[in-house]
């Protein structure tokens, strides 16, 4: 028992019948993966928004104005996207 992580606390506890009627914990854990999926993180790196900050941030720093397109195109390639 003492090389039980907190995860694995977490998940005992939710398929307990207090974290399952009381506290919906596991809709909670599912929740959390899906928001922390990989497939959730990537789309979000090359969106508008995220690709427009990371521009702004190289374009302060570089004597080279780089595009949205640019930024993608390297992420994707990061990503094996």
């Amino acid at each position: 028992m003492d090389n039980l992580q907190e995860t694995d606390l977490e998940f005992l506890f939710a398929i307990s019948r207090n974290g399952i009627t009381r506290k919906n914990i596991l809709e909670k854990i599912r929740a959390k993966n899906r928001a922390l999926s990989q497939a959730n993180i990537i789309s979000t790196l090359v969106t508008d928004d995220v690709l427009n900050k990371i521009r702004t941030t190289i374009n302060k720093n570089s004597s080279y104005k780089v595009s949205n397109q640019e930024i993608q195109n390297v992420l994707e390639k990061f990503l094996d996207i």
